[in-house]
């Protein structure tokens, strides 16, 4: 499949994104809607697309496009909040996992979406690889010490804004389903300023005191964004083209660049990311990877 070769590509970009998620947030952030607030204000670069396709949707659609944009906020918050609590290759392994999974069942009910066999075996390669690399124990942690809750519902939220997207995109197409939905993202942030204590670290963060804006910290921040957009919208491109559990469940390509690089970074400079090296973790997640492979392995060459 052609698109697999993107897939690639794009896990690639996020994986990067990804490590200076988890570096701002144990280091620089105080609180994770700080971060959804910086993303979304980004994504509104979307609209400069709107040369390439754009059209103002049906009611209904208008609807999916916001259902589709403010879930992946309160979903992104959900996975920032559960970034701060546990390791990242962890986190985006349990997220893939379970958004794969509640992207499955809703694409299953609501867009009458059917696997055949061989996509199915590499769908369940997938979710199960990604569950199977998250499993985080600790006596001296209780599960919700660990992020799992927060990242359940991440799952949930990102399953419903997945399958959302790809309603929108099968029904008007790429470009204006994206900046459609990128624009209701934003919407979405808007929710969590009601809260007084959520203004009060948005405020904080835009003075020029705040850390994320000392030093290298803004470069990061910047940094991990850029390669966030060209990531992202390769993937939202392939999710117009295929299944959206599939290339949600494909996920375990991230853990993989998450593995490798953040084992690199922890021996070398585990003052920016570090993660637990013990030979039962590193058996467990290369165990993991190598069945997330296989389950890729599946729907690109047999499933296609």
């Amino acid at each position: 499949m052609s698109w697999v070769f993107l897939l690639i590509i794009a896990y690639f970009f996020v994986s990067l994104t990804a490590l200076a998620d988890k570096f701002l947030l144990s280091k620089t952030l105080p609180h994770a809607i700080v971060y959804v607030f910086y993303i979304t204000l980004l994504s509104l670069a979307s609209v400069f697309l709107a040369p390439l396709g754009f059209n103002i949707p049906n009611p209904f659609n208008l609807l999916i496009s916001f259902v589709a944009g403010v879930s992946f906020t309160v979903g992104m918050y959900f996975l920032f909040t559960s970034l701060q609590r546990s390791e990242a290759s962890r986190v985006f392994a349990a997220v893939g996992a379970l958004g794969a999974s509640f992207t499955f069942i809703f694409s299953f009910w609501f867009l009458n979406e059917r696997l055949g066999l061989y996509p199915f075996i590499g769908f369940a390669l997938l979710v199960i690889g990604g569950i199977f690399v998250s499993i985080e124990y600790s006596v001296d942690k209780k599960l919700g010490e660990t992020g799992f809750w927060f990242s359940l519902l991440t799952g949930i939220f990102f399953g419903v804004a997945y399958t959302a997207t790809k309603h929108i995109y099968d029904d008007q197409g790429f470009i204006s389903g994206f900046i459609w939905i990128r624009l209701f993202s934003f919407v979405g942030l808007l929710l969590f300023l009601f809260s007084k204590k959520d203004r009060g670290y948005l405020k904080h963060s835009l003075s020029r005191q705040a850390p994320i804006r000392q030093g290298i910290n803004k470069y990061i921040l910047l940094g991990g964004q850029a390669s966030s957009a060209v990531g992202f919208l390769i993937l939202n491109y392939v999710i117009s083209l295929s299944s959206p559990a599939i290339v949600l469940a494909a996920q375990g390509l991230q853990y993989a660049f998450l593995f490798v690089v953040g084992l690199i970074l922890t021996k070398w400079h585990p003052h920016i990311i570090e993660e637990k090296i013990t030979w039962p973790v590193v058996l467990q997640k290369t165990f993991s990877i190598i069945v997330i492979c296989a389950g890729l392995a599946i729907i690109s060459f047999i499933g296609a």
